[in-house]
């Protein structure tokens, strides 16, 4: 029988999940964890999100586009795509 940390992988896009350490553990794509920390909204998650930005390990194109996919409420759907653009201020060069 498969282990609980198995079953839940069947509902993520394998080509989306890094592999760590062999078969140890499996993470997430740095802009889908992204997109989850814009979700949950903590201080602690926008502060993530904004250091993600700051040091160019994430890019405004492709949080855009994983929202998109992403099945989040409209209202919260707006919300994630007000939080990333201000991690991404007109100043700065677009990513």
């Amino acid at each position: 029988m498969p282990t609980a940390s198995a079953r839940r992988l069947r509902y993520y896009r394998r080509d989306r999940l890094i592999l760590v350490a062999g078969e140890r553990g499996w993470c997430l794509e740095v802009h889908d964890l992204a997109i989850a920390k814009y979700a949950a909204g903590r201080q602690k998650d926008l502060e993530f999100t904004a250091a993600l930005a700051r040091h160019a390990m994430v890019s405004r194109e492709e949080l855009k586009r994983r929202l998109t996919v992403t099945p989040v409420d409209p209202l919260l759907g707006r919300l994630i795509a007000q939080r990333i653009d201000a991690d991404f201020p007109q100043s700065r060069n677009p990513r």
